[in-house]
């Protein structure tokens, strides 16, 4: 339990970055490049799994029924 109550002693955002002297607060902490990257990506990764899912559904038939027998079935000749 030391570990986590350490932890959460070193997670206040009161507490300056080491060796640079900043506070950190919503203010100086952003998600700046990277989390824009990651967004972009997360988009794209959507965009091309909504593509292949169209096209999935296209090879889907319109309907799941038997198809209509159109000649003697097996066993129409059985007497």
């Amino acid at each position: 339990m030391t570990l986590v109550g350490a932890l959460l002693a070193a997670s206040s955002t009161s507490n300056p970055v080491p060796g640079h002297g900043k506070v950190l607060n919503d203010d100086t902490v952003s998600p700046g490049w990277l989390g824009l990257v990651v967004f972009l990506a997360m988009g794209l990764a959507v965009l091309i799994l909504l593509r292949s899912f169209r096209r999935q559904l296209a090879k889907v038939p319109p309907t799941f029924d038997e198809p209509p027998a159109t000649g003697p079935g097996p066993g129409a000749g059985d007497g």
